[in-house]
């Protein structure tokens, strides 16, 4: 049996947390946790390894040094507290890897803009950070005109190179907007 905890942060973002919940068994058979994964096969939770049948997750890989942007091809907001004002979103965000970790990467936001509300709103500063994979990354940021934001972006395949989902949970000082983005990445 599998257990779903949904956990929302900052009134905006939201994840799903899988927690196994295994009984015993009355036979030896390996337990399996029903979750897809590239093949839409199990991993077996016994041993904790994947089975054949599954893609292993491999490192990104990224250096330091390296940078990808992320270029908007759609997207949308909405104000927080009035989900009837919406409108159309855009943005370009250019990422600089500046370290490596045992189990990811730190990440310098060194450019980058986005239009919400009819404001183009330009990154003055901002930090990321990112597992093993570079599937998905978590950070904050500043802009000019005055504002503050925390974004999280998840990329299909790694910030290596693909597309990817951003949202970001900005505020103006006086409005705040979450902003969700279809990204192509660049690098």
């Amino acid at each position: 049996m599998i257990t779903a905890v949904l956990v929302v942060t900052m009134g905006m973002f939201a994840y799903l947390t899988l927690a196994p919940s295994v009984s015993a068994a009355s036979n030896n058979n390996a337990q399996t946790l029903n979750l897809p994964c590239a093949t839409d096969k199990q991993p077996n939770i016994e041993n904790n390894a994947m089975n054949d049948q599954c893609q292993q997750k491999v490192d990104a890989n990224l250096s330091v040094g390296q940078t990808f942007t992320l270029t908007s091809t759609q997207g949308a907001y909405k104000v927080i507290g009035n989900s009837s004002e919406t409108g159309v979103a855009s943005g370009t965000l250019t990422f600089n890897v500046t370290g490596k970790l045992t189990q990811g990467y730190i990440l310098s936001l060194t450019s980058g803009s986005f239009e919400v509300n009819g404001t183009t709103y330009t990154v003055t500063s901002g930090s990321a950070q990112t597992g093993p994979y570079a599937q998905h990354l978590t950070g904050q940021g500043e802009t000019s005109p005055s504002g503050q934001f925390l974004i999280s972006a998840s990329a299909s395949g790694n910030f290596g190179g693909a597309t990817s989902q951003v949202k970001l949970d900005f505020s103006d000082g006086t409005t705040e907007y979450g902003i969700s983005l279809t990204c192509s990445v660049q690098g």
